[in-house]
């Protein structure tokens, strides 16, 4: 349900496999089905970076959830060594199933309010 942040064993409320196949079938069909089989995304973080996974599991179900995944994935200082792959597929998963559920509508332009930005309103 949308407006759970977590289940019974600790980690984010997901779509179920079969959930997603359905939401997939109703959209383009530009997206590659999830792998059978494949592990809950949320424990592979949790195993390496425990704070993060606390943060994500507080944050899940909000709109601060998708920007916190996004400053995880989008590396915005240009000197982060990055997750390990396993962690960084992960996490994506964890934000695509985050959007998916959630819904929360992001800024048209999210770069209008950067400061670096030439479309930055004055």
């Amino acid at each position: 349900m949308a407006g759970e942040r977590g289940s019974k064993d600790g980690l984010p409320k997901l779509f179920d496999s079969q959930e997603i196949e359905v939401q997939r079938a109703a959209r383009s069909g530009a997206e590659q089905p999830a792998a059978a089989g494949a592990p809950h995304p949320f424990p592979i973080v949790q195993a390496k970076f425990p704070r993060i996974a606390l943060q994500i599991h507080d944050l899940w179900g909000t709109p601060e959830c998708d920007r916190y995944l996004d400053k995880l994935i989008i590396d915005d200082r240009g000197n982060r060594t990055g997750f390990p792959p396993d962690v960084m597929t992960a996490l994506l998963e964890l934000s695509r199933q985050h959007q998916r559920q959630f819904g929360f509508v992001r800024a048209e332009n999210e770069w209008v309010d950067d400061p670096l930005s030439r479309n930055r309103s004055r």
